[in-house]
């Protein structure tokens, strides 16, 4: 039982560790972008949690159109028509499909272009068409420690083997306790199994549950008298043998007692 409410908590824990709550959609709609134009959309971001973006953008009607993702400070610069910087990784160029998703940690106004001029990509942008956005702005905010599952996967995982560890341990203290028990009980020596086991863990535990099966479980928590004096029997024409357990005779040939089931020999 123990074992399960572990296993409980540790899934919990790793669960929480992953998890991540959707605000939902943010935005969307169609942009008709006229030659040399532009349209933008802004994701204002001071909360003290990390979010993530995820944007698509589709071009039905008209050009390849460049997307760009930056912050405030370039946008201004792009509105102005001087040299700007955009996230890589977060824009494309020079295309009628984008599908793009990017985690901030930084609190800024970023701001989503879809670019219908020579901005981006001069010389592969078609001129004197319009073009036809259809797009969808996904913000998630992150819930776990200000930063994204993949972004403390380090953490994560040092988090996941401490419980595993933990896991063992108990399991280990657990088991060691019963075969501590149960050997006892069957006269073996119980602190002898129990560093076998600690020692060899697993296989130590199917020895013992190998080797226990030749020791019969006491009924009397007495100890055994140190010494038994052979008693004749007259139907066997000879002594009996008497059980260390519960001090009842059995024939010569008896390998186990008739009364508590130990094992003689």
């Amino acid at each position: 039982m123990r074992i399960l409410c572990l296993c409980g908590i540790m899934l919990f824990a790793i669960a929480f560790l992953s998890e991540t709550r959707a605000v939902g959609t943010y935005d969307s709609g169609q942009d008709v972008i006229s030659d040399g134009n532009y349209s933008a959309h802004h994701v204002a971001f001071y909360s003290n949690k990390s979010i993530r973006v995820s944007f698509t953008a589709n071009v039905v009607k008209g050009p390849n159109i460049d997307v760009f993702f930056m912050d405030s400070a370039n946008y201004q610069k792009y509105q102005a028509n001087k040299s700007f910087t955009y996230y890589q990784n977060a824009s494309q160029l020079n295309t009628t499909n984008a599908s793009i998703s990017i985690v901030l940690k930084t609190h800024d106004t970023y701001y989503i272009v879809f670019d219908n001029t020579p901005a981006g990509t001069p010389t592969s942008i078609e001129s004197g068409d319009v073009a036809y956005v259809n797009y969808t702005i996904i913000v998630s905010v992150l819930d776990y420690n200000s930063a994204p599952l993949e972004d403390n996967f380090f953490l994560l995982f040092i988090c996941g083997y401490c419980l595993w560890l933990i896991a063992i341990i108990i399991f280990q203290l657990v088991v060691g306790i019963w075969i501590y028990r149960d050997a006892e009980k069957r006269g073996m020596n119980g602190v002898l199994w129990l560093i076998v086991i600690a020692l060899l863990g697993i296989i130590g535990l199917i020895v013992y549950l190998v080797v226990r099966k030749n020791h019969h479980r006491s009924t009397s928590s007495a100890p055994p008298p140190p010494y038994y004096l052979p008693q004749p029997h007259p139907q066997y024409g000879t002594t009996l043998l008497p059980c260390p357990y519960c001090y009842a005779m059995n024939p010569p040939a008896s390998n186990y007692c008739s009364k508590c089931g130990a094992r003689l020999r």
